[in-house]
């Protein structure tokens, strides 16, 4: 009774009459999974093919005859339901747009390759069949039957020997143009008979499963590109194919012989066909669109075929469409103005031969860790109220940093005054007597700047006069095998070590303030020694100055103050010439136990030198104050003077070179400093 009072009485009877009513309930039926794509069926007597809401559909073979042109507009998309060709014994003209290409493909839901066969073009007397922005995909089944009776040669001939790809040119000379032929089972591009001569250019044959061109051994090849009479396969991308990239007959190198360079500087082989991957935006998706860094980008010829945006032909449907401002691939202005707003939107290239001028108050974000290579010459012209700035887009993000070959052995070195190098990965200098003048460095991440000119005469000395390095890498400034003189210069608060100097060379390091490194603030190693003169190096993680190596330097007048190990560490055979430096506060104690390590061997040579508080103006300030003990403590010789002619000063802001300051640009407010852990 207790259950027929929890369900009711209404519950019940309804239960009752399901019972008897429902014991065999009818089955749904199974509903079938489709297999192809909904479309509209062909007309293929049509001789004109506009675009429609739905793709459309063919069903059986399609002959276009001889004496008929059937136009494609752009937009239109046919596909194919199973192994049909389309044979061309009349003219198709298909020719999209690059907002709107005509496609080419399968109807099956799901893709894959050789689903459909391809295109047998054949000559026409009413004219040949042009193909431009079209897209060819999954089709190019690999034929292998035997012999049929051709219906145009009268002959019975073996089609898989004639027709073996997508685009088959029989005897004729299509135009196929700025299209993609990709993901085919078969050759992109088949030619065959001695009457073949095609215009193939600014195409992307990629990623088919046999290669981008095949020929058989009657068809002509040119011996220069455009030769009348003879095929123009020229200028196209040809990578990512499985088989050889040209075959001809069994001879893979005719097409792709002697090796030579585009207009982007890339490797391409005689007739500018480019084996580099075509970076398309996303190709599974059917976008085709060339990513800014795409080879295929401004890879055609000089001056002719040029794209809607005026700019060198790209290759593939979709080209890339550049905006003003833009820099990407070889920089061919003469200038950088300030009145434009610049972004980089790939890697950059000033060419051999060439010298850019950048503007003073010149403005570059880059949108990426995108690089600038200068095999010519840049001149970067800044000035103190119109500083020339490089910067990432977002700020927070890194662009990749310049690069300064020693590629162009006759041009002169490149100069850059009064600019801003902010959030980048790497500045690297390998031209001798590159200078850099009132320059900032912040946020290097790798380093601030490497030397690596290999050159250790006077005459290949890297300058850097009144620059700042703020926040670099494992090294704000490294030169291995160089020549740098670093003079009134700041280098502070770097994750590794301030400068590193590597090897003999004619450098010097004069009125530089080097402090709050994470690890030591001068580092010379491997016979490396420079004059290091009127320095104030403090306050880093590791050494104020470590010598490596057998490093011989003359050492005078400099200020080494409260590093976190050693003032001056000199091992491995390195005796420096000490004379005139204040070295103190130094906090680590030594394997004996004494606190003084302000030189480490303490045997040290050093002559009229002090050890005392140096006593700057303010924490935060490094000059000196008044009562100072490093006032008129240094070197007498009239050559060291300071500018007011008094006796030389210790430190950075001593000497005659003082009148400089130090550093780039002026700090707004203390800037703080950060000591590593051992």
């Amino acid at each position: 009774m207790k259950s027929f009072q929890l369900f009711g009485i209404g519950t019940i009877l309804a239960l009752a009459a399901c019972l008897a009513g429902c014991t065999n309930p009818k089955p749904n039926p199974v509903q079938p999974v489709p297999k192809f794509r909904d479309g509209i069926a062909l007309d293929t007597n049509a001789t004109l093919i506009v675009p429609a809401d739905k793709p459309y559909l063919v069903s059986h073979h399609w002959t276009v005859p001889a004496g008929r042109t059937v136009t494609i507009l752009p937009g239109a998309e046919i596909m194919f339901d199973s192994l049909w060709w389309v044979d061309v014994q009349g003219r198709i003209e298909a020719v999209g747009t690059a907002e709107d290409p005509i496609i080419f493909t399968t109807a099956y839901l799901v893709p894959q390759l050789g689903q459909w066969r391809g295109f047998k073009l054949r000559h026409s007397p009413d004219g040949e069949s042009h193909f431009e922005h079209c897209i060819f995909s999954y089709g190019a089944y690999y034929d292998t039957d035997t012999l049929k009776m051709d219906p145009v040669e009268g002959a019975p001939i073996v089609e898989s020997l004639h027709f073996r790809g997508m685009l088959c040119a029989r005897n004729s000379s299509p135009v196929i143009e700025r299209c993609v032929v990709i993901s085919n089972q078969n050759n992109a591009v088949s030619l065959s008979g001695p009457n073949c001569a095609p215009r193939v250019r600014y195409n992307i044959l990629t990623d088919n499963d046999a290669s981008a061109v095949r020929a058989d051994t009657l068809v002509p090849i040119a011996d220069f590109v455009g030769q009348p009479g003879k095929p123009d396969v020229s200028y196209n991308c040809v990578a990512d194919n499985s088989s050889a990239l040209f075959v001809y007959g069994f001879d893979s190198t005719r097409f792709g012989r002697r090796l030579k360079i585009n207009a982007n500087r890339d490797s391409v082989d005689f007739f500018y066909n480019l084996d580099l991957g075509p970076m398309m935006r996303n190709p599974v998706s059917r976008d085709f669109t060339l990513e800014s860094c795409s080879p295929c980008v401004d890879a055609g010829p000089v001056g002719v075929d040029l794209d809607f945006d005026d700019t060198r032909a790209d290759m593939g449907s979709n080209p890339y469409v550049q905006v003003a401002g833009e820099l990407r691939g070889l920089l061919e202005e003469d200038t950088l103005r300030a009145a434009i707003a610049y972004r980089m939107s790939c890697h950059c290239k000033v060419d051999s031969g060439r010298t850019l001028y950048i503007e003073p108050g010149t403005h570059i974000e880059a949108i990426g860790l995108y690089t600038i290579t200068v095999v010519g010459r840049v001149i970067m012209a800044g000035s103190e109220g119109a500083r020339i700035r490089f910067e990432s887009v977002p700020p927070a993000d890194q662009w990749g940093g310049i690069e300064i070959t020693n590629l162009d052995t006759l041009g002169e070195p490149s100069r850059l005054e009064y600019v801003d190098l902010v959030n980048y990965r790497r500045l690297t200098v390998a031209k001798a007597g590159t200078r850099f003048d009132y320059c900032l460095f912040e946020n290097g991440f790798l380093y601030g700047m490497r030397v690596a000119t290999y050159g250790t005469e006077e005459s290949d000395t890297v300058s850097l006069q009144s620059c700042s390095f703020r926040s670099c890498g494992e090294n704000a400034l490294v030169a291995d095998t160089s020549a740098v003189t670093v003079r009134n210069t700041m280098v502070l608060n770097s994750r590794g070590r301030g400068i590193t100097l590597r090897s003999p060379g004619a450098a010097a390091v004069t009125n530089c303030l080097i402090y709050g490194n994470s690890s030591s603030g001068l580092v010379l190693e491997n016979s490396a020694s420079p004059p290091v003169i009127n320095n104030t190096i403090g306050r880093n993680g590791y050494y104020g100055i470590q010598l490596v190596n057998n490093c011989n330097p003359a050492m005078l007048n400099n200020i080494i103050v409260s590093n976190q190990r050693y003032g001056v560490f000199a091992q491995l055979m390195s005796a420096p010439t000490l004379q005139y430096n204040d070295v103190w506060g130094h906090s680590m104690a030594t394997d004996t136990g004494t606190t003084n390590t302000d030189y480490v061997p303490a045997s040290l040579a050093r002559s009229n030198s002090i050890s005392d508080d140096p006593l700057f103006r303010a924490s935060d300030d490094w000059q000196l104050a008044a009562a100072s003990p490093c006032v008129n403590a240094g070197d007498p010789s009239l050559e060291f003077n300071d500018p007011d002619g008094s006796r030389n000063d210790l430190g950075a802001y001593g000497g005659p070179a003082a009148s400089r300051g130090v550093g780039a640009v002026r700090l707004r407010g203390p800037v703080a400093y950060r000591l590593a852990s051992r």
